[in-house]
């Protein structure tokens, strides 16, 4: 039986607005353990490194959501150190799976879905019913993918709208705290929750009140060329169509436009976050935090060598630094598409593909080689280099969802129009499908 979600007499009171509502948390942001009943969530981070580490603290968005009475009920599956596209790499607990759709065959687990990384079990335990809402963490699309993939909504906010104090970092000019629920309207009821300006978090920044579009103001939709790949498989494809006839029906304008550096965003970011994972998980010797380095598994450890190369002496001009001009690129991109001074005129948000398709079975990511699930991330990287709000929606047929081949369509907004991205979310939600 699915959670239950907040009565209507609790949503105007943040302090009640999650009262008693379960919510899950992924294994890479700090849960206190309860002295009272010696009860503890592991903060794991899905690694033997940290197996036996207990949280002394809640972090920032966990503590908040307690304050607003959410039941914190239990931690999810990730990939380690969030370091993955399909939520396999997890030594600790093994891959996480979404349920296989009717008839179900428990037997032939080669044939079931992946659920997405890294945040995959906070998606899976919202796709299941298991818990109200859960928090992930987004850092090139981890909250996103997911929930392309499982038929949910996962948002990420931009950077520094939500603390990430308490979040075990990955990358950290990248990482950003984000939610998985059924509804874009519980995600705007999260995020109220757990939004703004923590002192404990120096990159965090004070939240503007929301102002909206009016209601029934047209937008202008941008859609970018770039998105349009050939290898975008026809689900998707037709998933983005309907979404965009969805959105000019209701009256709102269509505009082509060009973010040339959507593909060479994903080789920056697979340079970028490497080597500022290789920083952050030097202190995991085995003196100052968890155990010996030796105990990390395969793909963080060729993601920090592919990092600690990026910052050699060799490879900082050649590929660090380079990467961080084609960062720059991004940014100025969307900055043009977003400013209302442009000559053809700003675009309010852009509707693209969350994913190339639907999720691979495990049989079929256990044939591709490790890079190979790199390109997955090409259509969220972009939003995250350049610190912008977005959120994944279901976009999938009917009759595909049965089958259980979900896809998603995101929608991306500029910074600070985290209210305006869930406002097109939600009309997303009414396209017939």
């Amino acid at each position: 039986m699915p959670a239950a979600g907040p009565t209507s007499s609790h949503t105007n009171d943040l302090t009640l607005t999650l009262a008693n509502i379960p919510v899950a948390i992924k294994a890479n942001l700090a849960t206190a353990s309860d002295p009272a009943t010696h009860s503890h969530l592991p903060t794991c981070c899905a690694s033997r490194v940290l197996q036996h580490y207990r949280s002394p603290f809640d972090a920032t968005p966990v503590a908040k959501l307690k304050a607003a009475g959410a039941l914190i009920v239990g931690k999810t599956n990730m990939d380690e150190f969030g370091m993955g596209s399909f939520n396999i790499n997890s030594p600790l607990h093994g891959p996480c799976l979404q349920p296989p759709p009717p008839p179900r065959d428990p037997s032939n687990q080669a044939k079931v879905r992946v659920a997405g990384g890294s945040s995959g079990g906070s998606a899976v335990a919202v796709q299941t019913g298991m818990v109200y809402a859960a928090l992930g963490s987004d850092t090139g699309g981890s909250v996103r993918l997911p929930a392309s993939y499982t038929g949910v909504v996962g948002f990420k906010p931009g950077y520094g709208s939500v603390s990430r104090y308490g979040l075990v970092p990955y990358a950290h000019s990248l990482d950003t705290v984000g939610v998985l629920t059924r509804s874009v309207g519980d995600a705007r009821l999260v995020y109220e929750v757990i939004k703004g300006h923590d002192p404990l978090d120096m990159t965090s920044t004070a939240t503007p009140p929301s102002t909206p579009t009016p209601k029934h103001s047209p937008l202008v939709i941008g859609v970018p060329d770039e998105y349009n790949l050939t290898c975008l498989s026809t689900a998707s494809r037709q998933a983005w169509s309907r979404a965009l006839s969805h959105l000019e029906s209701l009256g709102h304008t269509l505009t082509r436009v060009s973010l040339p550096s959507t593909l060479p965003a994903l080789a920056a970011y697979y340079v970028l976050a490497p080597a500022e994972a290789s920083s952050n998980l030097a202190k995991f010797d085995g003196i100052r935090y968890g155990t010996h380095r030796a105990h990390f598994g395969d793909e963080v450890k060729r993601r920090l060598m592919v990092g600690a190369f990026a910052l050699s002496a060799r490879g900082v001009d050649t590929y660090y630094e380079q990467a961080q001009r084609v960062r720059g690129l991004v940014v100025n991109e969307f900055n043009h598409v977003f400013d209302p001074q442009r000559e053809r005129g700003g675009v309010h948000v852009l509707v693209t593909p969350a994913a190339l398709g639907p999720a691979p079975t495990l049989d079929e990511v256990a044939r591709q080689q490790p890079a190979e699930a790199y390109v997955n991330d090409v259509f969220t990287v972009p939003a995250s280099l350049a610190g912008l709000p977005a959120v994944v929606v279901p976009g999938a047929s009917q009759q595909e969802e049965a089958r259980g081949e979900y896809v998603g369509v995101q929608v991306i907004g500029m910074r600070g129009a985290e209210e305006q991205v869930l406002e097109v979310g939600g009309m997303l939600e009414t396209m017939e499908r």
